[in-house]
């Protein structure tokens, strides 16, 4: 720095100290050509901040930490010196700059188990543990007099009770059909049914069917639905006769028949085929089969 510079920088630095903060803030914001508001808007700060500055209001301002952050941003943007700004704020005796925080080196303050309050809060946990147990005891102190008294009086009644034999139950096991109708079996013809087991329910066994001596024989080429009742009106078949299956029937003369889908329907009866076509309403047959002192094809009689 030559001596012309430092004797300017010298008489810069008389002129700012003879004019003091306000005045000098001013004069540079008026060379630029600046308002308070333009210097306001480009610092983010109040309008009136800048007012307070330039007119050294400073006990209208925040601590005086927030003033000398204000002198310092404010001697920024109008190009001053800012470390004699703050100088001349920190001269007037009123407003020293206060410490923002005590810096000095001290080791942290270590908790230990020597330290009293690990000392006295672990014997607050344990007297208190202590106290918990007495009054737990005290409580059930009862109990456990009277339990005393039951095992020295009655050792009997406090051992436990011997199990029991589970109780025997005595049933019958009922397994229901799937299909609540009797169906004769697919893989063989039906059987040949006689009278004197048809009230049972039963069908004839399979010697009798061999004989050909059933009143009744059945054959269809589709599913039809079949109802045979003798002369007591006893069913003695109750179900569809299917493809393949042949419904062999005996029983007490003469039979009511009831015929779904008779067209598909083939029926002999005593030896004799039966057209059941002529007998047919809307594919329905109602008939009487067996009548007393008629053939096998007078017998047949519509019961429509």
């Amino acid at each position: 720095m030559t001596e012309h510079e430092i004797s300017g920088a010298e008489s810069s630095t008389r002129e700012m100290r003879e004019a003091g903060i306000g005045a000098t803030l001013r004069q540079a914001r008026e060379q630029r050509k600046l308002s308070e508001i333009d210097v306001a808007r480009s610092l983010r700060l109040e309008p009136r901040i800048i007012h307070l500055l330039e007119n050294e209001r400073f006990e209208q301002l925040p601590a005086p930490a927030f003033t000398r952050g204000y002198l310092r941003a404010v001697g920024k943007e109008l190009k001053l010196d800012t470390n004699l700004l703050l100088e001349m704020f920190d001269a007037k005796g009123e407003h020293e700059a206060p410490l923002l925080a005590d810096f000095e080196s001290r080791a942290p303050l270590e908790i230990t188990s020597d330290s009293r309050i690990v000392r006295y809060t672990t014997a607050a946990l344990a007297l208190g543990m202590v106290l918990m147990v007495a009054l737990w005891w005290r409580s059930h102190a009862d109990s456990f007099s009277m339990l005393k008294y039951l095992t020295e009086s009655n050792p009997a009644a406090v051992l436990p009770l011997p199990p029991t034999p589970p109780l025997s139950y005595s049933f019958e096991q009922v397994i229901h059909p799937e299909d609540p109708f009797f169906r004769a079996p697919d893989s063989e013809p039906t059987p040949e049914v006689s009278s004197a087991e048809t009230a049972s329910g039963s069908v004839a066994a399979p010697g009798d069917a061999d004989t050909g001596k059933a009143d009744i024989v059945i054959n269809s080429s589709a599913d039809a639905w079949v109802e045979i009742a003798d002369a007591d009106g006893a069913k003695l078949y109750y179900n569809l006769v299917r493809p393949g299956n042949e419904v062999r029937i005996t029983g007490r003369r003469p039979y009511a028949l009831v015929i779904g889908n008779a067209p598909a329907v083939r029926l002999r009866f005593a030896g004799q085929a039966v057209d059941l076509t002529a007998l047919a309403h809307d594919g329905v047959v109602h008939a009487t089969l067996g009548g007393a002192g008629q053939t096998a094809q007078e017998s047949v009689s519509d019961e429509h």
